[in-house]
């Protein structure tokens, strides 16, 4: 039985009992909490006070229709209607941070198929100015924020997929500019970095999830450039890795999330920038919304057929 029967199958069932009253849509979708439309496609969110009121916002990235979504807080747990701005093609990823100093937040988004970054300076409003670009590698996905040269201005590191399989950081100057990438190897289709102290001393080191089954490290040297990358075994395809002290002795430690094998695998620090590990796998995840096992398996497989990169800005028809 393939995969595309099968998914077939369902979606017929659950349109037919839909269609013919056996089924409120509403058991199958509950309205459990608002929801509020954004662009076309979107990716990845991410919170900051935009317009300076105290109350959180959001903003979101949109692949489909290449922008970000921004919505003011209420302050009673609801937001104003989007307001979109237009970013770089495929818009992946985004961090907030404040590059020009002004005490207002701005946006860095990774977009895709444009090889670059945007950059949204902030008003302090609620409102974004336009756009200004900066070219990084192939493919980008993951950004962070931090000083990675230790001048006290917010520096970005982007992950660059295939073929160029690094990281770009692009440092600050303090006015919301920043200057052109320069690329340090990270390792096989890198997915996610995350900015920690993983060393203690004091400067800032990145950790790399990549797609080959490899987490990298690469440690700082102080002036935002980083040494050659040391390899720990990161599971099947990692795809998110994120950075907290689990055995209560100051020092970081590592988890990342396999995109196929369903888990969880620990770094543990010592505290001079290696570690330990990984060590087994925690709890299997599930992965999306179906915890079973196998229907994981499905639903990556079916997701990787239409595209192992983006959402499908025209779905191509199946036979």
């Amino acid at each position: 039985m393939s995969i595309r029967w099968m998914a077939s199958a369902l979606v017929a069932a659950s349109v037919a009992a839909v269609s013919s009253g056996q089924c409120d849509p509403g058991q199958l979708f509950p309205p459990s909490s608002p929801m509020y439309p954004v662009g076309s496609g979107p990716r990845s969110v991410a919170i900051g006070d935009f317009d300076g009121d105290g109350v959180p916002d959001l903003a979101a990235t949109n692949d489909v229709s290449d922008s970000v979504s921004i919505l003011i807080g209420s302050g009673d747990g609801t937001f104003d209607a989007q307001v979109s701005y237009a970013v770089g093609e495929y818009p992946r990823s985004l961090a907030i941070g404040d590059f020009d100093g002004d005490g207002a937040p701005d946006a860095a988004v990774t977009n895709l198929d444009g090889d670059s970054v945007s950059i949204l300076i902030g008003v302090g409003d609620g409102t974004f100015g336009a756009q200004i670009t900066y070219l990084v590698g192939s493919n980008p996905r993951s950004i962070a924020i931090g000083d990675l040269d230790g001048d006290g201005v917010p520096d970005l590191a982007v992950t660059n997929g295939n073929p160029d399989d690094s990281v770009s950081v692009l440092i600050g100057i303090g006015d919301g500019t920043f200057e052109d990438h320069v690329t340090s190897a990270a390792g096989g289709s890198p997915r996610c970095v995350a900015i920690a102290d993983l060393d203690g001393d004091g400067v800032l080191d990145l950790a790399v999830a990549n797609g080959v089954g490899l987490i990298s490290i690469l440690i700082g040297i102080g002036d935002g450039a980083f040494g050659a990358p040391v390899m720990y075994p990161g599971g099947f395809v990692p795809a998110f890795i994120a950075v907290g002290d689990f055995d209560g002795d100051g020092v970081p430690d590592l988890a990342a999330v396999t995109e196929f094998d369903s888990t969880v695998n620990v770094l543990i620090g010592i505290g001079d920038g290696t570690f330990n590990g990984p060590s087994s796998p925690l709890s299997p995840t599930g992965s999306g919304c179906v915890h079973s096992p196998s229907w994981s398996r499905i639903s990556t497989a079916m997701v990787s057929r239409i595209s192992p990169w983006r959402t499908p800005k025209a779905i191509p028809s199946v036979s």
